[in-house]
């Protein structure tokens, strides 16, 4: 296993030794894990900040049964680890630009070579991202070719059913404005039904619906920023990403079958709730229209 934070460093303080100052729960932990913990660190064959600790093992590689590292810098190399912990890797100080912002992306992902297959991973850390929707969502757009507006309602779409009411208010207020006729479109009805469905609310009112602090700014804010991760762990592939964000996608309903030809379901009557079908291919019923 392998700790990893912003910079080697970050792990100075306490030695590995100094782990059970108390008697009682040293003596109790080593009851419970005999086979596993020294009695004495100094019989380990490495127990120390530089080098990791090394606990009873059967086998013998290399690597020490828990290392710590920095991810920036101090990234060890010619290592295989069944564990990386990613702990607070990226912080303030480390996205006030663009190119800081890419420099630790790229660390990042340089260290995923240091998995071994099947390996895992855990990240541990909060969530900063300085660098606007708007660049990211205009980044996107150059990428994927699809309209800003569209990519902001993917974003919005994506954060309100990954992260739902537990979403991070938005802490930036400058950048491009979207206006509310581009993201709404006709759609307001179904956009605040949305909202109202995820937030378990009847009422929206305005400012909370479409303002410089509202629910979808918040949305956009924080989807926009899974989208730019995303389309980092797709190798920065616009083919990839919108592949990954397909399936994503649920569908349901009805599904054509075989043999309906170019019959379209309309929807059902509001009392008895039958199918109205349009039959494209039945001139007897509806007129083709060129």
């Amino acid at each position: 296993m392998v700790v990893t934070g912003s910079t080697r460093n970050r792990f100075g303080g306490q030695k590995p030794s100094r782990g059970f100052e108390s008697p009682s729960l040293r003596q109790k932990i080593l009851s419970l894990y005999p086979n596993i913990l020294w009695e004495r660190p100094g019989e380990a064959p490495k127990w120390s900040e530089d080098d990791g600790i090394i606990v009873k093992r059967s086998s013998n590689p290399k690597e020490s049964t828990v290392e710590a590292w920095g991810l920036v810098d101090g990234q060890p190399t010619s290592r295989h680890f069944d564990l990386i912990i990613y702990d607070d890797v990226v912080t303030r100080e480390s996205v006030t630009t663009p190119d800081m912002i890419q420099k630790t992306t790229d660390a990042w992902e340089l260290s995923l070579n240091l998995l071994s297959e099947n390996g895992r991973k855990r990240y541990i850390g909060t969530r900063y991202h300085f660098i606007e929707a708007d660049e990211v969502l205009s980044a996107l757009r150059f990428e994927t070719k699809l309209e800003k507006a569209t990519l902001a309602r993917v974003a919005f779409a994506l954060s309100l059913a990954k992260e739902g009411r537990a979403v991070i208010p938005s802490v930036s207020f400058t950048g491009g404005e979207m206006k509310r006729p581009t993201f709404i479109g006709e759609d307001e009805v179904f956009i605040r039904t949305l909202i109202s469905h995820a937030y378990q609310k009847r009422e929206i009112s305005e400012d909370e619906f479409f303002s410089n602090r509202s629910l979808v700014k918040n949305h956009i804010d924080s989807g926009a920023a899974m989208l730019g991760q995303l389309f980092q762990e797709c190798g920065r592939d616009a083919d990839k990403l919108l592949e990954n964000l397909l399936n994503e996608v649920e569908f349901g309903g009805r599904r054509e079958t075989a043999g309906h030809g170019l019959d379209i379901f309309v929807g059902r009557t509001l009392l008895q709730r039958t199918e109205l079908i349009v039959e494209l291919n039945n001139t007897a019923r509806h007129a083709n229209c060129s």
